[in-house]
């Protein structure tokens, strides 16, 4: 909510009063009303307006007005104030958290593929963009190249990354194949933003003979 407080300055009377208030984008403009339309020398109003806040506006990290008052003498000269400027800032929130999951709980041999999904929402307030999702094994496990599809991802969306893994010898002699995953991404203005880590565990099903 907005407030424009109008003052005749002057020595006459100013009449077709209004305001005009002129956003910098992305805003959008403030539609301003006044409760009256003319002033005598010295009086003031106080004229209103309202915005609502978009998602632009929180990627942008503020919101920056100008407004100028305008009306016309009895001359009918056209007479306009100097322009006032407001701004209101952003509290920002930049997160991102990943839920890595198996398909199964368990391998028995050699050449077992294990497929993962890893779920990344983006938990924050601004818009998350080159959203990707780093898997780290534990030895003696090897990578997992993990597949994210090209997700923007606005405040509450959800994501899934996808990838697969074949069991070795060395996971079946070490009895559970464990990894860890964390998702990454950019944030309005270019600020990196990592999640909190996810891990998953799987374990060998063991058929000593």
């Amino acid at each position: 909510s907005y407030e424009f407080l109008v003052e005749n300055t002057g020595n006459v009377t100013i009449s077709s009063l209004s305001v005009t208030d002129t956003p910098t984008a992305p805003a959008g403009a403030v539609a301003v009303a006044c409760p009256v339309t003319e002033l005598a020398p010295g009086a003031s109003t106080t004229c209103t307006g309202s915005y609502t806040v978009t998602q632009a506006d929180l990627d942008a990290g503020t919101i920056h007005d100008s407004a100028v008052a305008q009306g016309n003498t009895p001359q009918a000269v056209a007479v306009e104030s100097d322009p006032s400027e407001a701004t209101v800032g952003v509290d920002t929130t930049r997160s991102l958290t990943i839920d890595k999951t198996a398909d199964r709980a368990t391998v028995s041999a050699v050449g077992d593929v294990v497929t993962y999904t890893f779920v990344v929402t983006n938990s924050g307030n601004v818009t998350i963009s080159s959203v990707a999702v780093t898997d780290t094994p534990t030895a003696p496990a090897g990578p997992v190249s993990v597949t994210c599809p090209d997700a923007v991802l606005a405040p509450g969306d959800s994501t899934s990354c996808t990838g697969t893994y074949v069991t070795t010898q060395q996971d079946m002699d070490h009895g559970s194949i464990d990894d860890s995953a964390v998702a990454s991404g950019t944030a309005p203005g270019g600020v990196p933003v990592t999640s909190e880590p996810s891990t998953a565990s799987v374990t060998v099903e063991a058929l000593p003979e």
